[in-house]
């Protein structure tokens, strides 16, 4: 009686700590909010938002997740879809967060261990930054650590029905976002090396079923977009094949290694590599490490830029997991508070385009005033720092009714294509700039002159067609193009 009293207490109190760990992380997560977008699927996210759509080619069942939790949830607030999907990514990391202290409890680590895990997994920077910004890997982390909370009842139970659960979550996490499809991999190498004791012929049945409870969700999912008309690319088409394969693999691997493993993961990759070396953890970081290996291969091949371990984020829970068995835990708490600061300090550092975003919006409307108004568009194509706004970061998150029109892949065509589709935009501007004021940000301006290809030839048939008049107001530095 005593023992079952006891258990049922322990059981309560890991609930509330299972509550307070996800509460607090919300909290942590939606202070930190950005206004500042990172790369061009925030852009991308904000428009089909706007527009109502719901089909971004890939990571299918992100954006009506998103789209249904503005317009049921926040838009009647009055919230904008910029704010509605930081906050749901901030919301998506926090049950996360929730999800590895609860299944480091299911694998039997003391509730102190539990809280470092969910510590080291909440302030790992690939996890922290991506909940404060519009993107995808926010709401499918939550969907991936359940897979590994499932994985951890596998491990803890056996049995047939948490295997093919396991694997059927990791399915749905696959149509979140696309790096989802190695997770159900991740989580049979943890459970082969974690429990040698198992008979060899049950775990290869649960094993197979796991697997197989994955690629029908994730078939049934594919199916499913194919038949509702939407778009089902891979980044996979655009891989190189054969020795090319292989030269880009040799010449990619260790900057990737570094900059989506190695540096973002800090302290977690560095005990994982260190699991290595001691006998007690040895299979099981071996078991991460090989199931990190596609995921590096995969980001070396498809990543023009950093993305900041983002890519791996299903490995975030098994090696806090890891850490907080390997580790000594004052050492290792002291390592999670530090590590925690310092990623909160660098997500903060990230945010530093609001003042600019209102500014050149505030300009833009002051040009305009009350009229209709069409802004052409061409981002830089170097990231980092810029002298300039972002202009179309700027009208996607203050001002998502202002129409746009890109230039940039057509600045970046070969000139005899260019030449051949300006005919066609010449033909298009009457009717898209009827009772609308056309502008061009100075930087839109400058990435045509001397940052694409084929801009001169694109920014010369717009000067021929009009009259580029500058205007400048507030944040708003460009010009006006008016018909000649």
């Amino acid at each position: 009686m005593t023992a079952t009293t006891d258990l049922a207490q322990a059981r309560r109190a890991d609930r509330k700590a299972t509550a307070l760990i996800t509460l607090s992380a919300a909290l942590v997560y939606a202070c930190l909010g950005q206004t500042t977008l990172h790369h061009n699927d925030g852009h991308r996210i904000l428009r089909l938002l706007e527009l109502g759509e719901l089909d971004f080619g890939r990571h299918h069942l992100a954006v009506p997740w998103m789209y249904a939790f503005h317009e049921w949830v926040t838009a009647p607030l009055g919230v904008s879809p910029h704010r509605s999907v930081t906050l749901l990514n901030a919301i998506s990391s926090a049950a996360a967060v929730g999800l590895v202290f609860s299944g480091a409890r299911v694998a039997q680590l003391s509730r102190p261990a539990a809280i470092v895990a969910a510590t080291l997994f909440g302030g790992c920077f690939p996890v922290l930054f991506f909940a404060s910004l519009v993107e995808f890997h926010g709401v499918f982390l939550p969907w991936v650590t359940l897979s590994f909370w499932l994985g951890c009842c596998w491990n803890r139970r056996g049995g047939q029905p948490w295997a093919v659960a396991m694997g059927a979550v990791a399915g749905v996490a696959t149509q979140l976002h696309s790096m989802g499809i190695f997770a159900s991999g991740v989580f049979v190498l943890q459970h082969w090396a974690s429990r040698p004791d198992r008979a060899f012929g049950r775990k290869l049945a649960e094993s197979a079923a796991a697997i197989a409870a994955h690629a029908a969700v994730f078939a049934a999912g594919t199916m499913l977009w194919q038949g509702l008309g939407w778009s089902v690319g891979s980044a996979l088409d655009a891989l190189p094949r054969g020795m090319a394969l292989a030269t880009a693999l040799a010449e990619r691997l260790p900057l990737t290694c570094w900059r989506e493993f190695a540096l973002p993961f800090l302290p977690l990759s560095l005990v994982t590599v260190w699991a290595l070396t001691r006998a007690n953890h040895r299979a099981v970081g071996g078991a991460l490490v090989l199931g990190a290996l596609p995921y590096i291969a995969l980001s070396a091949l498809i990543l023009g830029v950093s993305e900041h371990g983002a890519y791996l984020a299903a490995l975030a829970a098994p090696m806090s997991l890891l850490a907080a068995r390997a580790v000594p835990l004052r050492p290792l708490a002291a390592a999670a508070v530090a590590a925690l600061l310092c990623n909160l300090s660098l997500t903060w550092r990230h945010d530093t385009e609001g003042a600019r975003y209102r500014g050149f919006v505030a300009g833009l409307e002051q040009v305009v005033g009350p009229q209709r108004s069409l802004l052409l568009y061409c981002e830089d194509p170097v990231p980092g720092p810029d002298a300039h706004v972002d202009e179309l970061a700027a009208v996607r998150v203050f001002a998502p009714e202002t129409e746009s029109w890109r230039l940039g892949e057509l600045a970046a065509a070969p000139p005899e294509r260019v030449r051949q589709q300006l005919a066609d935009m010449a033909a298009a501007l009457p009717t898209l700039t009827q009772g609308a004021r056309l502008l061009m940000g100075r930087s839109s301006y400058d990435a045509l002159r001397a940052r694409y290809s084929s801009g001169p030839i694109v920014l010369k048939a717009i000067e021929q067609a009009c009259r580029l008049e500058p205007r400048k107001e507030l944040g708003f530095d460009g010009f006006e193009l008016l018909a000649r």
